[in-house]
């Protein structure tokens, strides 16, 4: 699909507005694949007073029930015209959406970084355990500790025993 920037969109859309040409001539004529792009063009300018959309624009779930429900009988044309919601496409994607999901496929997603997992274990313990925890791993670490040097003592001791004879 061909982007189309915003300039040369008011271009074609105030030529046709003019009223010298149609929407097929213009397709020809700018060599745009279909009349329908300038159909969309029009009616969204004639609707918001200007092209484009407008970036992060979010609706909510509640708006595009209501949207799809009022398509059942109506144009995705007519029905982006009355909700100002365009391209109309964008109603055709939330039709296919609830086609396949149901209407929970219409409710945003969360975005962004999740977040860490909530540890119940740790913010239920009270001051005590707490400290009761850190006292029972510094004695793991001692106990390790302690190891390790019977193990180096008892190296040096057999190696001094070694050197002796």
């Amino acid at each position: 699909m061909t982007k189309y920037s915003n300039e040369f969109k008011l271009k074609v859309i105030h030529e046709y507005l003019d009223g010298d040409i149609g929407f097929a001539a213009l397709a020809e004529k700018y060599n745009i694949a279909s009349k329908k792009n300038i159909t969309e063009w029009v009616n969204q300018y004639e609707v918001t007073g200007s092209i484009g959309r407008i970036k992060n624009e979010s609706y909510s779930f509640d708006f595009k029930k209501m949207v799809l429900e009022y398509s059942l009988n109506h144009s995705y044309s007519e029905t982006s015209k009355r909700f100002k919601v365009f391209p109309s496409a964008v109603i055709s994607s939330w039709r296919a959406k609830v086609d396949k999901f149901g209407y929970d496929g219409l409710k945003n997603k969360v975005r962004g970084k999740r977040t860490m997992p909530y540890d119940k274990r740790a913010s239920d313990m009270s001051y005590e355990a707490d400290q009761l925890a850190k006292v029972i791993e510094e004695n793991r670490r001692l106990r390790m500790e302690n190891a390790v040097l019977k193990k180096l003592n008892a190296l040096v001791m057999q190696r001094t025993e070694k050197n002796k004879k």
